[in-house]
């Protein structure tokens, strides 16, 4: 299910911007952020896709803030509004 959201992300991404704007980050020890999309000349937006809110520890991007301050950092995952009934926010 994951999967299927990260690749319906990345096709909506590569809709309201241009593709070779949507990236990813990651460094040598392993730290990395699922999507980094330049708006402006060194701005934009960071998005980090979890299955849920709890997964997501804030501590872990500490690097890519201070590299890019100027790209704020989102976590985006799985809500249930029921056992039945879930939808991805973004």
């Amino acid at each position: 299910m994951i999967v299927y959201y990260i690749n319906y992300r990345i096709k909506r991404l590569i809709e309201d911007y241009l593709a070779d704007h949507v990236k990813f980050w990651r460094t040598a020890d392993g730290n990395e952020v699922d999507f980094v999309v330049e708006t402006e000349f060194e701005k934009g937006i960071a998005y980090e896709v979890k299955f849920s809110e709890r997964e997501f520890k804030e501590s872990k991007y500490k690097k890519f803030k201070q590299a890019y301050p100027n790209y704020p950092l989102n976590c985006v995952g799985l809500v249930r509004k029921s056992k039945d009934d879930a939808l991805w926010k973004f």
